[in-house]
Parts: C-alpha cells; structure tokens; sequence
C-alpha cells in the first residue's frame, strides 16, 4: 500500500472511531461498568488473544482480547473485550 493511500485509509477509519465514540450514551458506559467489574456478563467465551509489538514481539503484550459470545432472545451477541497492559477494559 502506498503512502497516499494508507494515509486515506487511516483518516477514514480514525474518522469513524470518533463518529462511533460520540455516539456512546450512557447504556454504553454502563455495560463497560459492567464488563469491568465482571467480564463474564458479556458472555461466554470464545477465544483469547494477545497482541504485541512487531519490533519486539517477545516482551510484554501491548493489549489482551478476548471473544465472548451471550444468547439472548433474538439471538446472539458477540463481544470484542480488550485490556490495557493493567487489566482495565478500554
């Protein structure tokens, strides 16, 4: 990918992260309260994950992940949860 146009591709997506951050109300805060306090009201999980530095990829991880799923009457709903270096859900 050329400069040009990761630097498009960036700005579009940094774009939407804050559209979709403004769109947080107090629902929203209030689950990620929850999720906090007790990951496992966002589901069962699914799977778990680190992610690290490309350039050192044998310290510490940058982030931890995880994949929780919760039935519920229309179905199903997934979660992305991610954790700071600390522990704290971001």
């Amino acid at each position: 990918m050329n400069f040009p146009v990761f630097c498009t591709v960036h700005s579009v997506l940094l774009a939407a992260c804050f559209w979709t951050a403004a769109q947080a109300g107090p629902a929203d805060f209030t689950k990620l309260d929850a999720v906090q306090i007790s990951v496992e009201t966002a589901g069962t999980l699914v799977y778990r994950g680190n992610t690290f530095t490309q350039r050192a990829p044998t310290g510490a991880p940058l982030f931890r992940y995880e994949r929780r799923v919760l039935t519920n009457p229309n179905g199903f709903t997934a979660s992305n949860i991610t954790r700071d270096p600390a522990g704290r859900v971001i």
